[in-house]
């Protein structure tokens, strides 16, 4: 059994399988020197980890994350978001998008705050080639 990536034109991993025979177009995923048809990661990582890579001067790494948002006090704060990130806002109970934010600068920071009772779910995603995040809070 290996590890297996197909990438997309910008080096992203688009596709990573866990087989014993290597699907055709993909590559199979080694942390020590690669040879022909073999991609290097620095360490070891999970089949998901793989999936959140991207190829960078010829190893796999993990794409960048988006600002993490953290819960505070029944609040939901966005930090420090680099222009064009994307900050959607959902209350999980009515099933609504109650926001869309598109930050126009960076350093952008969002803090929502929520008084009915519900959960809420804030996603984050700046622009390429981070991965998204989110965060939620429940009001009782």
């Amino acid at each position: 059994m290996g590890y297996f990536v197909k990438l997309n034109e910008q080096g992203i991993v688009q596709e990573a399988v866990s087989t014993s025979g290597q699907p055709e177009g993909f590559m199979r995923v080694v942390v020590d020197q690669p040879s022909d048809g073999e991609i290097q990661t620095p360490v070891p990582v999970t089949l998901y980890e793989l999936s959140n890579m991207m190829l960078v001067e010829g190893i796999l790494v993990s794409r960048p994350k988006s600002p993490q948002p953290y819960s505070s006090d029944g609040k939901i704060i966005v930090p420090s978001c680099s222009e064009g990130t994307t900050i959607n806002v959902f209350d999980q109970t009515g099933q609504e998008v109650m926001a869309t934010i598109i930050a126009e600068t960076d350093d952008h920071e969002e803090a929502f705050e929520f008084i009915d009772p519900g959960t809420y779910r804030v996603e984050v995603e700046a622009p390429f080639p981070h991965v998204p995040t989110f965060a939620e809070v429940m009001i009782e």
